[in-house]
């Protein structure tokens, strides 16, 4: 049995898996697709590098706990438990071309299926957990304004506008302006559900305020909104953004 199946299963009857699970088991799904993903880019990296195969006992360790807790939470002949036990778990070490990277995809399908539903069973988005104080304006700026960004030629020279609506634009210390990089694809264009947001809580007028809930841990989403571009659907964002309005 590869570890792959199980995820699979887990995947294809969340239904009849999510009731026996508590919210800590939920969180363990969402921390084994994030790490699992993150193990499956950074061994392609290096399989693609000739550097090996990447670290990857961190992802092999939450899946571990992960179907350690799903065998005993699920009655015996659930799909899920069949699959546990049919087998060895994650004999032999992971390729990242097969069995991490199927792995990873079969995760992100879960994750996405675990934040739907956990927003349609609760009455509205869970409360932040209360800061240990008031941020500092000027440390949270400093924090945007050393994430990744663009210059307005470099957005040119990618084939877009630097001053299209709904865009984020920082203005720096010095003068400049500088765009954060997570507003664009991969061929530099800006990515439709980014510019939705940004106009749904008005980046024009808050620039550095919807920076900060991109690249900030959001306690609705149980991530950082910008981690997710691409890897859950984009309604998902769109409802968090819309939860932001609604406590605020």
């Amino acid at each position: 049995m590869a570890a792959e199946d199980v995820f699979r299963s887990l995947s294809s009857h969340w239904a009849e898996t999510a009731g026996y699970l508590t919210p800590e088991d939920v969180r363990l799904v969402r921390q084994t697709a994030r790490l699992t993903a993150a193990a499956a880019a950074a061994a392609a990296a290096a399989a693609a590098a000739g550097t090996g195969t990447g670290d990857t006992r961190e992802a092999r360790a939450a899946m571990l706990r992960l179907t350690t807790v799903l065998y005993d939470r699920l009655p015996a002949g659930h799909p899920v438990s069949v699959a546990i036990s049919g087998g060895t778990l994650l004999a032999g070490p992971a390729s990242p071309d097969s069995q991490l990277r199927d792995v990873a995809a079969s995760l992100e399908a879960i994750t996405a299926l675990t934040l739907l539903s956990q927003a349609d069973d609760d009455d509205g988005p869970p409360p932040a957990a209360g800061p240990a104080g008031p941020a500092d304006p000027d440390e949270v700026a400093d924090r945007l304004l050393a994430a990744p960004a663009l210059t307005g030629q470099q957005v040119r020279d990618g084939g877009a506008d630097p001053g299209e609506p709904g865009l984020i634009r920082l203005d720096r210390p010095d003068g400049r302006q500088q765009i954060p990089a997570f507003q664009f694809s991969q061929a530099g264009t800006p990515i439709a559900v980014v510019l939705t947001i940004n106009r749904l809580l008005d980046a024009d007028d808050d620039p550095f305020g919807v920076a900060d809930w991109w690249l900030g841990r959001n306690a609705w989403l149980d991530a950082i909104p910008a981690d997710l571009i691409g890897q859950v659907d984009d309604a998902l964002l769109v409802r968090a953004a819309r939860a932001e309005l609604d406590v605020g």
